[in-house]
């Protein structure tokens, strides 16, 4: 959107020249670099513009690497951007002068966006890595403002570096957070929160009990909070992609859905985890997201050590289709999504769960066709964003959900039957 700040930041850079151009980011280049928090679109933006007379001239930039075409192309002295992006463009001063001129305090695009800050976030975890990413993305995400971590002194600077409070304790993050995200390693908390009215972000395994699962989405419901599994392959541009092509018919009536998701573990970090309470979350949604969750029949097949599965595949029999979700921590497969279809199939390459490109296959070759998507996009930030857009519509996210939970319900149901039969 344009505001007052970036009418102040054009006339200042009018003020170092004789002639302004201005460069205006297209739609598809926003949604290519994971803008998810883009409120103007590009007429809109465009018309805005040319109503302050300021520019002299507007280009739309549609591709990384543009500016430095521009500029090869245009010649101009100075290349002007706001203090925000300080150091960002320095690689541009091998073709002219770079200057970045401060921005008003207390105006930006993103603190309009958040006047009526939805929520405030609170996340647990004590993994850097992860907590950094998050603290990152959330600037490309609206209606979420990262309010307080629970952490350790370990955590300290960063939090520090990113102006967010580190708390000792969930009690001194509960007044002042409407919602959490919350790792695996801290998913104790979930029924406090939910009890609290407090909205959960959660990574998987959030329980290991069918009941315990429909215990959680129950107390959601009856608090009014919305309750849900961090699963970025779900919110991807690609994933979601491939869901649009595959109802548009394109290989046809679907009749097999092969999902699968292994990974070699040391020793020390495989003993008493389950290979599909940890791994099944993805494989499921995947043929969930695909044939629907009305299968007829369900069946697995593990191999265990001790009482934990290091193998599983579950098998689900549709009344046109099988699919199977394939699990391990002990054994090594192909990490691919296949779907096959009555004129030719889809194949999302290992790791399919972050991949950035799927193909459609046909039985002539030349028709093959590959669908491809920026892995520089923000799927992170995606999956947050879907928190505050659930909250708007509270009740709605909370329904639309169910029918996944039936599906993961009764296969965690299953699968606990099994497993326990496997150990007599």
């Amino acid at each position: 959107m344009l505001h007052y700040g970036h009418i102040r930041l054009l006339e200042r850079a009018k003020a170092l020249g004789d002639y302004l151009i201005v460069g205006v980011t297209s739609d598809s280049f926003d949604k290519q670099r994971g803008k998810l928090n883009v409120v103007w679109n590009l007429e809109k933006r465009l018309n805005a513009l040319r109503q302050t007379g300021l520019a002299d001239e507007i280009l739309v930039e549609e591709y990384f690497g543009q500016k430095v075409d521009d500029i090869l192309r245009l010649r101009p002295d100075v290349f002007v951007v706001g203090s925000d992006w300080r150091g960002h463009f320095d690689y541009l001063k091998d073709f002219c002068d770079v200057q970045y001129l401060e921005r008003t305090k207390e105006i930006s695009s993103t603190h309009l966006r958040n006047e009526n800050l939805l929520l405030n976030l609170g996340i647990l975890t004590q993994n850097p890595r992860l907590l950094r990413r998050i603290l990152l993305e959330l600037h490309f995400v609206s209606g979420l403002n990262p309010r307080a971590i629970y952490g350790t002194h370990a955590l300290h600077d960063l939090c520090h570096d990113f102006g967010v409070e580190c708390c000792q304790t969930i009690d001194s993050m509960l007044e002042h957070c409407d919602a959490f995200f919350v790792d695996c390693l801290h998913g104790s908390f979930v029924p406090q929160l939910l009890e609290l009215g407090k909205h959960v972000l959660y990574e998987n395994p959030l329980c290991y009990s069918a009941k315990e699962l429909e215990n959680l989405f129950a107390m959601a419901r009856a608090n009014n909070c919305v309750l849900l599994e961090a699963n970025k392959t779900a919110y991807s541009p690609l994933f979601l992609r491939l869901l649009a092509m595959l109802k548009s018919n394109i290989i046809g009536r679907i009749y097999n859905v092969q999902a699968c998701l292994t990974m070699l573990l040391p020793p020390q970090t495989a003993h008493g985890l389950s290979s599909f309470l940890h791994f099944g979350a993805s494989p499921i949604m995947a043929i969930a997201k695909i044939l629907g969750t009305h299968y007829q029949k369900l069946h697995f097949e593990s191999f265990f050590d001790g009482d934990n599965d290091f193998f599983t595949q579950a098998i689900f029999r549709y009344p046109n289709a099988i699919a199977t979700a394939t699990c391990g921590t002990g054994v090594k497969q192909e990490g691919n999504l296949v779907i096959a279809g009555e004129r030719g199939y889809v194949l999302v390459s290992s790791p399919w769960w972050k991949a950035s490109e799927f193909e459609i296959c046909f039985e002539d070759r030349n028709q093959n066709q590959r669908i491809f998507y920026d892995s520089r996009a923000r799927d992170c930030a995606m999956n947050l964003q879907n928190l505050p857009s659930s909250f708007a519509t509270t009740r709605r996210a909370i329904n639309s959900r169910l029918p996944i939970l039936v599906l993961s319900r009764i296969s965690l149901s299953n699968f606990e039957t099994i497993a326990k039969q496997k150990r007599r």
